[in-house]
């Protein structure tokens, strides 16, 4: 599997692209772009694993350095490229605000950047959370959830819809705002 990622800058008039990369290794599943933390995302299809490229960092064509790093669990992103496996099949990624969302068959995580040292503005690190109870997530009746078909972002708020349900969640952040802003 082969994926092609270009960027075109919309003030010019040239409809040559200003970057661009040919993924083969871990191609993506599904990207998506950031304004407020300015980077590109992506769910890998082989590992599922969440990749990030700093979009203040990226030149050239995109051929000579590979952009991408690892922000979720790097060896298993090695050995699930290795084996051509294709964990990553049907996981969505977007970005809302300073949060990024990824859906994982019936399952939601969230990545926020967080600081490491008390010195406002130094080494910011990504960090996983789990929407509800993460991939062990039941109903009351001890049934597994169902996969995630569709989801939109509001305020502070995410709605989600399920395959074969004919409801609705909505998951409400704690403060009503997403932190960040």
């Amino acid at each position: 599997m082969v994926g092609d990622i270009r960027l075109w800058d919309v003030r010019a008039s040239s409809t040559v692209p200003v970057w661009g990369v040919r993924e083969k290794d871990d191609c993506f599943a599904d990207v998506a772009a950031s304004d407020s933390l300015s980077a590109l995302f992506k769910v890998g299809a082989a590992s599922g694993e969440v990749f990030m490229a700093d979009l203040r960092r990226l030149s050239g064509d995109g051929t000579s350095v590979d952009p991408w790093v690892c922000i979720g669990d790097g060896q298993r992103a090695g050995a699930a490229t290795a084996s051509r496996r294709k964990d990553g099949n049907g996981c969505r990624i977007e970005c809302y605000r300073s949060w990024v969302f990824v859906a994982r068959g019936a399952y939601a995580e969230v990545w926020t950047q967080v600081e490491i040292t008390s010195e406002p503005g130094e080494k910011k690190v990504m960090r996983r959370n789990w929407v509800g109870n993460g991939p062990s997530m039941v109903t009351a009746d001890g049934e597994e959830m169902d996969k995630i078909v569709s989801w939109a972002f509001g305020g502070g708020r995410m709605a989600l819809a399920r395959v074969d349900k004919r409801s609705v969640e909505v998951w409400d952040s704690a403060s009503g705002t997403i932190s960040g802003e």
